[in-house]
């Protein structure tokens, strides 16, 4: 388990995502699954730098990408500047050099094989920079049945890739059931509707890893998404004993519709 330094330089979070490559990478070496749990984001910039690096054929490595946001700005196109909001551009081959000075490989993901799912908040450039580059987008207003959706992805990855990632942003989820996360948005999947989705594509043969993101202990309400995150682990790694419960906990499901919204550009 690594931590940066809260009031940590861009310098040092290089160096901790050089870090989570060199995990990555060994453990894909290894053929081993792993699970990366980050702070933010821009944790993905080592997470799946590592595997394409362990990889003999990098450009078979699809990636499905769970997020509220694109994440797909560089330094010129972001409004905030926020380094977290830019590790897709970064996978991309998209960034510009100063963000591309904290990924640690020479390989990339092929646009083709990255599915983003769950979009509802996002900037028309980093738009652009996916609708250009050919990137599968599968806004949140989109989507009747999301177990369905992440099979289906999983399953057209399957079918081009050796190899297949799950990068999960908190935010992804409906705020009621995950409140614990930097940049809540309005909507989302249900927490319930995720547990059930990844037990659906539990000990998937070509899923190498699950990475989560983004809990911010400090803005979580009774330890809710740090439970939930549990129960995430647990559903796509462990057995799903909790879908045998007549009585889930609390977190798992909230009283509101889990997707809202007009996400979809015109």
């Amino acid at each position: 388990m690594l931590y940066p330094d809260v009031q940590g330089s861009k310098r040092k979070l290089a160096k901790l995502n050089k870090a989570i490559n060199q995990f990555a990478e060994d453990r894909s070496k290894e053929n081993q699954p792993f699970l990366v749990i980050g702070g933010d984001h821009s944790s993905a910039m080592g997470t799946w730098a590592g595997v394409l690096n362990a990889m003999q054929q990098p450009d078979k490595f699809g990636l499905i990408w769970l997020d509220a946001h694109m994440d797909a700005n560089i330094y010129l196109t972001s409004p905030s500047g926020n380094i977290h909001g830019m590790p897709v551009a970064t996978l991309l081959r998209k960034a510009d050099p100063k963000l591309a000075t904290m990924y640690h490989s020479s390989h990339y993901i092929n646009a083709e094989n990255l599915i983003l799912i769950g979009v509802r908040d996002f900037e028309q450039e980093e738009y652009g920079l996916l609708k250009q580059a050919g990137v599968e987008i599968v806004f949140a207003d989109q989507m009747d049945d999301f177990a369905l959706a992440l099979n289906k992805a999983v399953n057209k990855l399957s079918m081009t890739c050796h190899t297949v990632g799950i990068s999960i942003d908190l935010d992804v989820i409906y705020p009621e059931d995950a409140p614990g996360v930097e940049t809540p948005a309005k909507g989302g999947i249900k927490a319930k509707e995720l547990l059930t989705a990844l037990s659906s594509i539990n000990h998937h043969p070509k899923i190498c890893g699950l990475e989560l993101s983004e809990l911010s202990p400090e803005k979580d309400i009774n330890h809710k998404t740090l439970y939930l995150m549990k129960a995430i682990v647990e559903a796509f790694y462990g057995e799903p004993v909790w879908l045998e419960s007549t009585n889930p906990n609390k977190f798992l499901g909230s009283s509101s519709s889990g997707i809202k919204g007009n996400s979809v550009p015109s």
